[in-house]
């Protein structure tokens, strides 16, 4: 089977919840140094992706200008909030013993160019997504947008077993929608720029989980000399929820219109994690036989609180009917940054 870095993504987002939680003894062999490095784990993952998996949140709303005019219009928006990497923890010096992580997911890459991808992951790594801008203007400067993005499960079930035919049945699917009222506060008109204030609400939906922890290519776990088997249902909700104000200002010259915005946005995040049927089975080393420990199934609740203020620049080429959007964000509290490319057609 052909391995992939598809592998190191997905366990990189599963196990972002943990946030330090040491889930106990359990009946058995003493685990406690188990999942006491599984906390460790955790709370590497969670400070890699918790701040960018809410940068996702403020972009690709799909417009320009302060002002759009009285006007239908609607847009197509294709961004990616840019990362420092992702277990990045790979980069520097390792604090695992037990869960030799680099080295577990190394021996799962062959492919010269997939390693080479994999590596560049330490330090660098996309968060990518679509969406579509639907809205319209009003001739007393009010406008009104929605904006909707999916990655639907039909597709996770269709691509999943063409990449890792082994790994079992698997939820993945994102959901992201919102909507914007703005006010036009001032025209381009007469060498003045467009100035607008804005207010708007999104929400995003993530689920992930795996029928059978059994199925992931975790080979090379090892505990004092003993190999180690983990094995469970495991699933993830992840709810996000943004809103805020946002102050924006353009210039037309001619076809091309730059614009610069300045928004201020309140996010509360709600995850919820957890494995059912947890068995965790000792192999090989001075054991006589193999020892399979079992007990209370680990669940996970986190909530975080954030304001973040988020500055834009960019730039609209507007050609007739339809216009090039193309700009940045950068997100203050977590430095995250951002890029967006629109297309946008008026009616």
């Amino acid at each position: 089977m052909r391995k992939c870095p598809l592998f190191a993504m997905v366990l990189a987002i599963i196990l972002v919840l943990g946030g330090g939680t040491v889930f106990g003894q359990i009946s058995g062999p003493d685990l406690t140094p188990l999942y006491n490095e599984l906390g460790t784990l955790f709370e590497e993952i969670a400070d890699d992706t918790v701040p960018h998996m809410q940068e996702f949140g403020l972009i690709m709303e799909g417009t320009g200008a302060a002002e759009i005019g009285p006007h239908f219009f609607f847009s197509l928006t294709a961004g990616s909030v840019f990362t420092n990497g992702i277990l990045t923890f790979r980069a520097g010096d390792n604090p695992f013993s037990i869960f030799d992580i680099n080295q577990i997911l190394s021996e799962q890459l062959t492919d010269p160019t997939v390693v080479q991808y994999y590596d560049l992951t330490k330090t660098f790594f996309l968060n990518p997504g679509l969406r579509l801008t639907i809205g319209f203007g009003l001739k007393n400067g009010l406008e009104f947008l929605g904006h909707f993005g999916i990655i639907p499960q039909v597709a996770t079930d269709a691509i999943i077993p063409l990449v890792m035919a082994d790994l079992g049945a698997v939820t993945f699917n994102r959901f992201n929608a919102g909507g914007r009222v703005r006010k036009v506060l001032m025209s381009d008109d007469a060498g003045l720029p467009a100035v607008s204030l804005s207010a708007g609400y999104t929400h995003t939906q993530f689920n992930l989980g795996f029928e059978d922890l059994a199925n992931l290519p975790l080979d090379g776990l090892s505990l004092s000399g003993v190999d180690v088997a983990l094995s469970g249902s495991m699933g993830i909700n992840t709810t996000l929820h943004t809103a805020g104000v946002e102050l924006a200002i353009s210039k037309k010259l001619l076809f091309f219109v730059p614009f610069a915005r300045l928004g201020a946005w309140y996010q509360w995040t709600n995850y919820h994690a957890g494995i059912t049927d947890l068995e965790i089975t000792l192999s090989g080393g001075a054991l006589p036989q193999a020892l399979t420990a079992s007990g209370t199934d680990p669940v996970v609740d986190r909530q975080l609180r954030d304001l973040s203020f988020v500055p834009s620049v960019g730039f609209e080429l507007a050609m007739g009917k339809s216009s090039l959007i193309v700009f940045g964000t950068y997100n203050t509290s977590s430095s995250s940054l951002a890029a967006n490319v629109s297309l946008q057609f008026r009616i």
